[in-house]
């Protein structure tokens, strides 16, 4: 791999803008949702889904940028954030929804860590500033 022009691969490239786009357009599904009436009793129910909503549009935006540019930091803070988002979804819905689950997230930790992936964020981070390595 060419240390002064590092290639994305492919797989990042289309997780990371899946990422900010539906971090971008998610919230805006939800609010035009949110206007109709049955949608509006069960969310007077339970407040906190929304805030788990654009708590997901905050992160899932943040890591999709930092996937885009390389950064180790946005891999991992998405990789742990889904699972863990994943599995207490999961717990709510049968097994056969957990094992969909459990292959999302393999599918997800194959993406992110296979070995061009991690040549990608490797190289990367090497050819930065040490100092501005985090941004």
């Amino acid at each position: 791999m060419n240390r002064g022009n590092p290639r994305r691969p492919i797989s990042l490239t289309v997780l990371g803008w899946a990422l900010v786009l539906g971090a971008v357009l998610g919230p805006v599904f939800f609010v035009i949702a949110s206007q109709f009436p049955p949608l509006q009793k069960a969310l007077q129910q339970v407040y906190i889904y929304a805030g788990l909503f654009y708590l997901d549009s905050v992160v899932s935006f943040m890591s999709g940028i930092g996937i885009l540019r390389g950064r180790e930091w946005a891999r991992v803070l998405y990789f742990v954030y889904a699972t863990v988002r994943s599995l207490l979804r999961a717990t709510e819905f049968s097994a056969i929804v957990v094992l969909g689950v459990v292959s999302g997230i393999l599918s997800l930790a194959y993406a992110l860590f296979r070995a061009p992936a991690s040549d990608y964020f490797f190289s990367v981070s090497a050819t930065r500033d040490p100092v501005l390595r985090f941004f």
